[in-house]
C-alpha cells in the first residue's frame, strides 16, 4: 500500500516526469528532423546530448532535492571516455536512476545502453526512446536474444557508440516478500552445484558471455555494482530485518536517506577468455557480493565497511547543469502542456494535504 505521505509527493513528480517524457520523445523526433541531413553519427551525438540533460534533472532531485546520502565504497569510478559494462543487482525501477547518476558523474552523460527484457519495448514513451538509444531487448530465448546481442554490439563497435552497457544478470527484481524467487534460484543452483546466495537471486551467465564474446575489443572494463538501500529490501530500520524493496513511491516520499554502492572494476584483459571462464567469474562476482550485502544487513549498520567518500550534494556545475536541463524542458513549446499538469499535480498535493490534516 501507498501511504498518504508518499503520495503528497509522488502525485506531482510522476505528473511532472510523464510531461518531461512527452518533450523528450517530441525533442527526439525533431532532432533527428534537424540533424539527419548532417549524417548519423551527429544525430547520435545530439541525442546523446539530450538524454544526459533529462538525466541530470532526475540525478538533482534524487541527489539534492531528496537529500539523500550516497555512500561509495571499492574502485573509483570509469575514466572519462571509456567504455564498460556494468553489471547490477536488480531490486526496484529506483535502480535506473542511480545508474544514471553514476554515468553523470563520470562525464558519460547519454552514453547508458541497457540489455533489458522485451516487454519494455512497449512501455509508453520510454519504450520509444531506450529503443532508439541503443538498448537491446531480450525475449528470453537463448538463441534468438544471443544473435540480438551480437548484432547491436556489432554496430556499436563498428559506428564508435561510446557506451556504457548496462544488464542485470540475474533476469529480474530481487523481492525479499517473495521467497519462491530465492527458493527457486537456489533450487537450481543446488541442483547444478552452484553456491546458495541470501540476498541476491543465481545470475544467468549466458548474456554476459556472449557480450564478452562479441565485445572484447569494444570495451575496456567491466563494473560490478552492488547496491543496498538502507532502511529497505536487505535491511529495515538497521535491524537487518528483511523488509519490501523501495519503489519511486516510497523513495520519492524521504522513506530512504542513504544508499550503499559498491564498485569492483575488471579490465576486460584480466577476464577469463572462455565462456566456462567468464561463468565461474561472474558466479563468483556474486558470492563477493552477496557476502558484502549480509555486511550490512548486521544489526548494526554503523558497524559494516566504512565508504570511500559520501555524497549528497551536487557539485555547482552539476547544480547550473541541471538547472539549464529543467528550465529547457519546461520553457520548450509543450511547456502549456506541462504546466497543466503540474497545476492538476498541485491541486492534488493540496487536496490530500487536507485530507491528511482532517484525518488527525
Amino acid at each position: 500500500m501507498v501511504s498518504l505521505k508518499e503520495l503528497v509527493w509522488s502525485v506531482p513528480c510522476s505528473l511532472l516526469v510523464m510531461s518531461f517524457s512527452v518533450t523528450f520523445c517530441l525533442l527526439w523526433a525533431l532532432v533527428w528532423l534537424i540533424c539527419a541531413p548532417f549524417g548519423e553519427e551527429v544525430v547520435r551525438k545530439q541525442r546523446d546530448r539530450l538524454y544526459a540533460m533529462y538525466a541530470w534533472i532526475f540525478a538533482f532531485f534524487f541527489q539534492t532535492w531528496l537529500k539523500t546520502e550516497y555512500y561509495y565504497y571499492g574502485d573509483p569510478l570509469p575514466m572519462l571516455n571509456e567504455n564498460i559494462v556494468l553489471l547490477a543487482n536488480h531490486q526496484c525501477s529506483v535502480d535506473w536512476v542511480l545508474l544514471e547518476i553514476l554515468s553523470l558523474q563520470a562525464g558519460a552523460g547519454g552514453h547508458m545502453r541497457y540489455i533489458m527484457k522485451e516487454s519494455l519495448r512497449f512501455m509508453p514513451l520510454y519504450g520509444f526512446i531506450l529503443m532508439h538509444h541503443y538498448g537491446i531487448f531480450l525475449k528470453r530465448k537463448g538463441g534468438k536474444d544471443k544473435k540480438r546481442i551480437e548484432k547491436q554490439l556489432q554496430i556499436m563497435s563498428q559506428k564508435g557508440v561510446p557506451a556504457w552497457v548496462c544488464m542485470f544478470p540475474e533476469g529480474t527484481r530481487f523481492d525479499a516478500r517473495k521467497t519462491e524467487k530465492l527458493e527457486k534460484s537456489n533450487a537450481y543452483a543446488e541442483d547444478h552445484g552452484l553456491p546458495k546466495l541470501s540476498h541476491l537471486l543465481t545470475p544467468r551467465t549466458t548474456g554476459f558471455e556472449t557480450v564478452m564474446s562479441v565485445g572484447r575489443d569494444y570495451f575496456k572494463a567491466v563494473y560490478d555494482v552492488t547496491i543496498f538501500y538502507e532502511g529497505f529490501g536487505n535491511g529495515e530500520d538497521n535491524s537487518g530485518k528483511t523488509a519490501n524493496p523501495p519503489n519511486v513511491f516510497s523513495f520519492v516520499g524521504g522513506g530512504c536517506k542513504r544508499v550503499h554502492i559498491h564498485l569492483h572494476r575488471t579490465d576486460v584483459e584480466k577476464l577469463p577468455a572462455d565462456n566456462d571462464g567468464l561463468k565461474d567469474w561472474l558466479l563468483s562476482r556474486y558470492v563477493d557480493k552477496d557476502k558484502w550485502l549480509a555486511e550490512l544487513c548486521n544489526d548494526n549498520i554503523t558497524e559494516a565497511p566504512k565508504p570511500n567518500y559520501v555524497s549528497n550534494v551536487q557539485s555547482s556545475l552539476g547544480f547550473v547543469v541541471a538547472m539549464v536541463s529543467f528550465l529547457f524542458y519546461v520553457f520548450f513549446p509543450t511547456g502549456p502542456l506541462i504546466w497543466g499538469l503540474l497545476l492538476i499535480g498541485f491541486i492534488a498535493l493540496g487536496c490530500l494535504q487536507a485530507l491528511t490534516i482532517t484525518s488527525f
